[in-house]
């Protein structure tokens, strides 16, 4: 089935050209002019990807983005699409919530690329879902039986987590005989800075996560991106 796509974008000009890249592609592509007529939209039909605009009428990208995070499930891939190309402004929309971050004018094959990779991405995401959910009652006994030899914490935070993560972090001993897990939405450059910040201004040691590591109390451990 032809995964289905939604354009927000008050100016026609970048609307039709955005669509016909993606109808190319196979997709099935719905324009909304601004948020407010996506907001709609959304709450009616349910959508594979979202590319908005940032600056328009109404409610805004940003404003769009955040609505969809609270209250669309299962979540859609978000890209956000602008011609506000700083560094700034790419950094608050991904921690707003952005999932992509892709300046005009736009680049054809990179537009392809970037909706490809994430749709598979999103996919992959909810294929592990699917494994995890397969662990029957033996299997959650045989993990209940276990003695681990300290506590684990895990913290699963989006839109807002960094700073509140920071607090927590900052009020907690070094010596604390946990383990911590974090996973904060995120891309791979976002949560690179993130661990390195919370290293720098709490007292505990910080580690991007990684395969065969071996777990050890008084660590926070960061999901990459």
């Amino acid at each position: 089935m032809s995964k289905k796509i939604l354009i927000v974008e008050d100016e026609m000009i970048n609307a039709i050209l955005l669509k016909k890249i993606l109808i190319k592609q196979g997709f099935l592509i719905t324009v909304a002019n601004n948020g407010e007529e996506a907001r709609h939209l959304l709450e009616r039909e349910q959508y594979d990807a979202v590319l908005t605009d940032w600056m328009m009428p109404h409610m805004d990208g940003i404003e769009l983005i955040k609505f969809i995070r609270a209250n669309i499930r299962p979540i859609p891939l978000i890209i956000m699409i602008t011609a506000l190309v700083s560094d700034t402004a790419k950094k608050y929309a991904l921690e707003s919530g952005a999932d992509e971050f892709i300046a005009k004018p736009i680049d054809t094959d990179d537009i392809v690329v970037r909706v490809n990779d994430g749709l598979k991405r999103i996919e992959q995401i909810k294929e592990q879902s699917k494994e995890k959910a397969k662990l029957n009652k033996k299997d959650i006994e045989q993990l209940n039986e276990a003695n681990p030899p300290f506590p684990a914490v895990a913290i699963a935070s989006s839109t807002g987590g960094p700073p509140v993560l920071l607090e927590i972090f900052k009020n907690l001993p070094s010596n604390t005989k946990a383990a911590f897990f974090i996973v904060q939405h995120g891309p791979v450059w976002m949560l690179e800075t993130f661990a390195q910040r919370l290293k720098k201004e709490t007292e505990f040691d910080v580690v991007l996560g990684e395969d065969n590591l071996t777990i050890e109390e008084g660590k926070i451990y960061v999901a990459p991106g």
